[in-house]
């Protein structure tokens, strides 16, 4: 099965069945006509039809919504022109006491930073990495660090 579940168990390319499918961004969709890996769906509803979402597929879910909840799901598709920028991914740095220490802890999918902290925020600010262990499970990143008399400020950095 396709990644994006529009191969269809009836179309084969040359030389056999496909074995994924490489999705690209929905920004711009309007302006990319026709759609699905093999130009099948020359409008976004025909990418929904039976024909391209066959029962039991992940496009064929889209048939379970009303008309009035189709027609807004596919004027949000088009309204996706591509003009706004990209949001960043800037993810969220929790802490809480667990008796004499904090547990920073924040999400495993924040690849690309680290966990960085300073003794003061006053410029030029000198972040350093934190060094102490970190515990990834059940989708967090955690760090233990024991309560100390001097201020220490935390951040997530990107490296």
């Amino acid at each position: 099965m396709a990644k994006d579940g529009t191969e269809n168990p009836s179309r084969v390319e040359a030389g056999g069945r496909l074995t994924g499918i490489d999705t690209q961004t929905l920004r711009g969709l309007a302006y990319t006509a026709p759609y699905l890996h093999d130009g099948s769906a020359s409008d976004l509803a025909a990418v929904f039809d039976p024909t391209n979402a066959p029962a039991g597929s992940p496009h064929a879910s889209f048939r379970t919504l009303s008309a009035t909840q189709q027609s807004e799901l596919i004027t949000f598709l088009l309204e996706l022109d591509g003009s706004e920028p990209a949001p960043l991914f800037s993810p969220k740095l929790d802490a809480s006491l667990f008796g004499s220490s904090i547990v920073l802890s924040w999400p495993a999918s924040a690849i690309g930073f680290s966990l960085q902290s300073t003794t003061n925020l006053i410029a030029p600010l000198d972040w350093t990495a934190v060094t102490n262990p970190i515990v990834s499970t059940g989708g967090l990143s955690q760090v233990v660090l024991p309560l100390g008399q001097s201020k220490r400020f935390f951040r997530l950095g990107h490296q």
